[in-house]
């Protein structure tokens, strides 16, 4: 499902307008962007930024010794509800 799809979808069954509803997702879309280091959404999951420390390697063209950069990796976790559906979905495929 896309975005255009979901917004559809949410319009259907809320009777909100289309465009008064795109309007509402995307300032949410950038509250959320806005605090993606740490943001939990009950029933849906949460995003958490993973910071790891930076590496030292060789680089063989130099033949020195050099640090990597710090690099930072954003994780969602699912809540349970989700996990169960999305279990029961994969069971019922196979």
């Amino acid at each position: 499902m896309n975005r255009s799809n979901f917004i559809e979808e949410v319009s259907k069954r809320s009777g909100i307008d289309k465009d008064e509803l795109s309007e509402i997702f995307n300032i949410f879309l950038e509250v959320a962007i806005e605090n993606i280091h740490n943001l939990s959404i009950r029933g849906f999951g949460k995003f958490q930024a993973r910071i790891y420390k930076p590496k030292i390697y060789h680089d063989v063209v130099e033949n020195k010794l050099k640090k990597s950069a710090t690099r930072v990796r954003i994780a969602f976790v699912p809540s349970e509800k989700i996990l169960r559906n999305l279990k029961k979905e994969i069971r019922e495929y196979f």
